[in-house]
């Protein structure tokens, strides 16, 4: 849980039409559960204000300013404007990055919001029971739609999602009465369960992207209930053949209708803009004529195959159809370096320097850092390579550390005298550790007399061996891709990625370990199939309740 520091920013009455309305400012701490919440982590609000409404009537035609005291307004709070009557049209400026829980919940007469880019999360039950809210025109910036976030917005006919969409989460547009069509475009990663449930007059749900996960169960799409109560879809699955939507639609029993890949053009209207996309390329897969030996990933695993065995790789060919290109209008955006001019960057305490396409850990601030600290895999979108030398020497107040698996090298002297830390968790099994003894030691004398956990075999196994040092291996977990020790959204995200990657020709970022926790089903190949198990694994177990095992999961 990264923890936000809210300064909570009222309204000057300057941009007011209620007279009654006060100003204040508070500052206070609060902090997201990641455990509670299925959205991922979110990103710490620097020099930002999260703002709510305390009195007096909210304009019918209400814009939320961008600045509030020379500080940038980022987010609207939980339950901000919640229940407020007077509200009709809403603008929402680019510098507002997060729409927290509830924020504009039971505005019964909104019915027009104009999002700016910029924005990035809608949280759970944002503009739930909005019923007179009757269009979306949702960002190109926005990655995730929270739980409950439009249910029952009975009055909404329309809605564009933005491109490279990462999750709609569980019951988003439940009890949507009046949508009709709904279509999520290339980059959509993850529908939930209950997303469309309970739209009553849907007719059509077109999926632009081949691959993305749709939770399987009839809840996820449907418009009406049959006579024992379960759900039921009337209307139509478009897709791609062999895609993810013509396996929801099969499994489910629903109609199907393939989609042509060679002009797919699809139109949102009802909307301020229209949006126009075409896809041109057809991909034919042939007969398996070739045969590759089992990856070399699979080492140390007593569960994985005999590596004698070979696997038939498909032979694939790619034709592209020209077509006249598609002009598109976006808006002309602006974004400011997070990083000083020396390209550095103070999160929690950690100093982390960007060096060309990667960060180092170069420091921290004393006094400032927790007592447990988790390295992050990325920084302001750039990944965590190194922990630079004598980065954390001489630390004191902190007891454990954790290196994620996106650290490659550990230089000489980065845990010197660190006195009171008695854990260092090292994700990558393949980390280079350059240097002696003094690397990590937690007394004057230059021993350590704490625990070093990482995976066995690996680097850090030999140097504890080496130096006379406690080791405790890490288990390996299957569908734990991000090597935390639990299986979660971002591991689904993860495999699904790594899958599309591979598709593509990209060479892999995963390391042999990655590769085979993700590969759930042992298919000796990470698969669509083990991103959909994963996210189902997942939500049995930490949303459901269940007890579900691997084993259990597979046999289905």
């Amino acid at each position: 849980m990264m923890k936000v520091i809210r300064l909570i920013a009222m309204l000057c009455a300057a941009v007011m039409t209620a007279s009654s309305l006060t100003v204040s400012a508070e500052t206070h701490s609060a902090g997201v559960n990641a455990a509670a919440k299925s959205v991922p982590v979110m990103p710490k609000i620097v020099d930002g204000v999260e703002i709510f409404w305390k009195s007096g009537e909210v304009p019918a035609n209400y814009e939320i300013p961008s600045e509030f005291e020379g500080k940038r307004v980022a987010a609207v709070a939980a339950n901000g404007f919640s229940g407020c009557q007077t509200l009709v049209t809403l603008t929402i400026p680019e510098s507002v990055a997060f729409l927290y829980d509830g924020c504009f919940q039971n505005c019964p007469k909104l019915k027009t919001i104009n999002f700016s880019s910029g924005l990035s999360q809608i949280h759970d039950m944002a503009f739930k029971d909005c019923t007179s809210l009757t269009a979306l025109n949702l960002p190109d910036s926005l990655k995730n739609i929270g739980r409950n976030a439009f249910e029952n917005c009975k009055s909404l006919k329309s809605v564009r999602f933005p491109a490279d969409m990462s999750t709609i989460e569980f019951d988003a547009f439940k009890g949507c009465s009046s949508l009709t069509d709904v279509t999520f475009p290339k980059g959509t990663s993850f529908v939930y369960s209950g997303v469309l449930s309970d739209c009553t007059a849907l007719k059509t749900v077109t999926f632009l992207d081949r691959t993305t996960l749709i939770y399987n169960d009839s809840n996820t799409i449907c418009n009406k209930s049959d006579e024992s109560g379960n759900c039921v879809y009337t209307g139509t699955i478009r897709g791609y053949v062999g895609s993810t939507a013509e396996k929801y639609a099969q499994k489910n029993g629903y109609r199907f209708e393939p989609l042509d890949p060679e002009n797919v053009v699809t139109t949102t209207t009802g909307l301020t803009t229209t949006t126009t996309t075409q896809t041109t390329t057809t991909v034919t897969t042939t007969s398996r004529a070739e045969t590759e030996p089992v990856p070399d990933w699979w080492w140390g695993d007593t569960t994985a195959p005999d590596p004698s065995v070979t696997t038939a790789k498909p032979v694939t060919t790619t034709t592209t159809v020209t077509t006249a290109p598609v002009t598109t209008t976006k808006p002309v955006t602006t974004t400011t370096s997070p990083f000083d001019a020396e390209n550095k960057l103070v999160l929690d305490g950690i100093v982390y320097q960007k060096q060309g396409s990667a960060i180092t850990v170069c420091g921290y601030k004393e006094g400032e850092v927790p007592k447990n600290v988790v390295i992050p895999e990325d920084v302001a979108g750039f990944p965590v390579r190194t922990v630079g030398e004598n980065a954390f020497a001489k630390m004191k107040g902190v007891e454990s550390v954790t290196l994620p698996v996106n650290v490659t090298a550990i230089e000489k002297k980065a845990f010197y005298w660190c006195s009171d830390l008695k854990t260092l968790t090292i994700l990558n099994p393949d980390v280079k550790l350059n240097g002696d003894f003094t690397l990590i030691c937690n007394d004057d004398l230059g021993m350590y007399t704490g625990v070093l956990r990482a995976y066995y075999p690996s680097e850090t196994a030999g140097f504890c061996s080496g130096h006379e040092m406690k080791f405790e291996a890490l288990k390996e977990v299957r569908g734990d891709i991000t090597l935390d020790g639990i299986v979660s959204i971002e591991d689904a995200q993860n495999t699904l990625k790594a899958y599309t990657e591979s598709i593509a020709g990209k060479p892999s970022t995963l390391i042999a370990l990655q590769k085979r926790t993700a590969d759930v089903d042992g298919s000796m190949t990470i698969s669509v199939e083990d991103a959909q198990l994963i996210l189902k694994y997942y939500t049995e177990r930490s949303v459901a309740g269940k007890n579900t095992t691997w084993e259990e999961l597979l046999a289905r």
